[in-house]
């Protein structure tokens, strides 16, 4: 399933430095809130 793809994802994160706030999965859910209100603000104008 998906879920076997997150090591690989995380590995490759890993590899390209891309640091922990830049990854969605890391965030607390008042952040994937606050960046999913965010979002549907851009889109809807």
């Amino acid at each position: 399933g998906q879920l076997d793809w997150q090591i690989i994802g995380c590995a490759r994160a890993e590899e390209c430095a891309v640091p922990a706030e830049r990854v969605v999965t890391t965030w607390t859910a008042p952040e994937v809130l606050s960046w999913t209100r965010e979002s549907r603000a851009r889109t809807t104008g």
